[in-house]
C-alpha cells in the first residue's frame, strides 16, 4: 500500500479525511513544478541579462527579517514550503519575488466512492492554504513591494457547482474575483491569485496561466524600478508609481493609420503622464486637444468629448471605460494588455455591455517596453507584456475584430542599440 493511501485510510479511520495528500494531489505538484521549471527556462532566455532564482521554501527568519519589529521564531529551522517554490528576480543588489506558486486538490469522495465507502465532509485543503497565503502576504507586505505574485491553482470533486468550498476561498482572494490575475490589484490586503476548475489542472493550461502571470509581474517589477511617476490618480487621489508606462509614440501613430477619427472633433486624453500621446494627437488634430494628468481626476468628469484616447492606469482600467462611456460621443481608444480580454467581470460589465460596444482590438505583434526614455524616432525595446488597442464605439452594433498591427520595425536592433 502507497504512503498517501495508508494516509488516507488513517485519516478514514479517525473519521478525518481532512486534507488528503493522494496520488493525484502529488501528480498535480509534479506539474506545476515542472511547469514553473518551463516557465523560468523560458523567460530566461528572453532575459539573458537578468538573473533569476528559484527557491524551495521561505525560512522564518526571512519573515522576522522583513518584519523587523522583535518578532524571532520559536526554531530557526521553521519556514513555509510554497508547493511550486518562490521564483525571484535580481535588479542591481535586491531579490525580488516573482512568482510564488501553490496547486492544491479539494476532495476525495470520488475516490471514496469508487471503493464502496461513504462520502466525507467537504476537506479543508484550502483554508490550510489560507495560511501559507497569509504568511507570504504579511512578507510581501513588510517588504513594502506593491503587488502580491501569490498565484494557486485549486481543483477537486468539492469544487462542484454550488458548494460553499468557493465562498471559502473569499479570504485567500481578499473578495475580489475568482480566475483572475490579482497581482497588481489595488486593495489594503493584497488577494492572491486563484484559479480553480473541478478537473485536475493539465500542464498546458498550468503554463499558460504561469505566463501570464509572470508576464505581468516581471514587467511591474522593470517598470517599478525605473522609478515613473502615476499616469492618472486613483478614486483616492493617490498618485502610485507603479502604474504609469510612457507610450512610445509609434504605439499612437499606428493606432491614426489604421482607425478613423474626425480631426475637428475634440480629442481628450485623461491620463496624460508626460504627454507622449498628446504629442500625437497635436501632431494630428490642429485644434480641441485636450489632457490632464494630476491636476484633474478623470472619474469625477463632468464634460464632454468625442474621442478619447489614452493608456490608462491598470489598475483603474475597468473604471475609466465604465466612465469613458459617460464621458466620450463617438468612441475611445485605450492600449491595454491583450490579457485584458480575460476576466468573468469584465465579460459581464465591459464586453456584455449595450452601449459603447467593443468595436477593434489592435494587436501588436511584438511585445512593446513602456515606460523607457522615449525615443522620437518611436522606437523601443521589446518587454514582456503583449499590447493593444482597444476600440469602444458608441454606434457599433456588430461582433468585435481582431486586427494585427506588425510592429516589428519598430524593435529596436542591435544597430539601433
Amino acid at each position: 500500500m502507497s504512503s498517501s493511501a495508508k494516509l488516507r485510510e488513517t485519516h478514514t479511520k479517525l473519521g478525518g479525511g481532512k486534507n488528503i495528500f493522494n496520488k493525484s494531489a502529488k501528480g498535480q505538484e509534479v506539474v506545476l513544478s515542472d511547469c514553473v521549471d518551463k516557465v523560468i527556462d523560458d523567460v530566461q532566455k528572453e532575459n539573458p541579462d537578468l538573473e533569476f532564482r528559484r527557491k524551495d521554501l521561505l525560512k522564518k527568519t526571512e519573515i522576522a527579517e522583513a518584519l523587523n519589529n522583535g518578532y524571532r521564531p520559536e526554531n530557526d529551522k521553521s519556514f513555509v514550503k510554497p508547493d511550486g517554490g518562490i521564483i525571484e528576480v535580481k535588479l542591481g543588489k535586491s531579490w525580488y519575488p516573482l512568482l510564488i506558486s501553490e496547486i492544491k486538490k479539494q476532495g476525495t469522495n470520488t475516490e471514496r466512492e469508487k471503493e464502496g465507502k461513504k462520502k466525507q465532509a467537504k476537506g479543508n485543503a484550502i483554508e490550510r492554504a489560507a495560511k501559507n497565503v497569509d504568511e507570504f502576504r504579511l512578507w510581501c507586505a513588510n517588504k513594502k513591494l506593491n503587488y502580491f505574485p501569490y498565484v494557486m491553482f485549486a481543483s477537486g470533486c468539492d469544487f462542484h457547482a454550488g458548494s460553499t468550498i468557493y465562498d471559502r476561498c473569499d479570504p485567500i482572494l481578499s473578495y475580489k474575483p475568482r480566475n483572475n490575475i490579482n497581482i497588481l490589484t489595488d486593495c489594503r490586503i493584497q488577494p492572491a491569485t486563484l484559479f480553480i476548475q473541478e478537473k485536475s489542472w493539465t500542464r498546458t493550461k498550468v503554463l499558460k496561466r504561469l505566463r501570464e502571470c509572470i508576464d505581468v509581474t516581471l514587467n511591474h517589477i522593470l517598470q517599478m524600478k525605473k522609478g515613473k511617476n502615476f499616469s492618472a490618480n486613483n478614486s483616492k487621489g493617490i498618485r502610485k508609481k507603479s502604474d504609469f508606462y510612457e507610450t512610445p509614440y509609434s504605439l499612437t501613430e499606428h493606432l491614426f493609420e489604421r482607425e478613423d477619427f474626425d480631426k475637428d472633433l475634440s480629442v481628450c486624453e485623461p491620463a496624460c503622464g508626460g504627454g507622449a500621446i498628446v504629442d500625437i494627437l497635436n501632431k494630428h488634430w490642429t485644434d480641441r486637444v485636450f489632457s490632464y494628468d494630476q491636476e484633474k481626476d478623470f472619474l469625477k468628469e463632468k464634460d464632454k468629448y468625442d474621442y478619447i484616447v489614452t493608456n490608462p492606469p491598470f489598475s483603474l482600467a475597468q473604471e475609466f471605460i465604465q466612465q469613458a462611456r459617460k464621458v466620450a460621443r463617438k468612441k475611445f481608444a485605450f492600449l491595454l494588455p491583450l490579457s485584458y480580454l480575460h476576466g468573468k467581470k469584465r465579460y459581464d460589465e465591459i464586453y456584455m455591455s449595450d452601449t459603447y460596444k467593443l468595436k477593434t482590438v489592435y494587436v501588436f505583434t511584438r511585445y512593446p517596453m513602456l515606460g523607457d526614455k522615449l525615443r522620437k524616432d518611436g522606437k523601443y525595446k521589446t518587454g514582456m507584456m503583449v499590447y493593444a488597442w482597444y476600440i469602444f464605439e458608441n454606434s457599433y452594433t456588430g461582433k468585435p475584430t481582431i486586427e494585427w498591427i506588425d510592429n516589428n520595425a519598430d524593435v529596436l536592433s542591435k544597430k539601433d542599440l
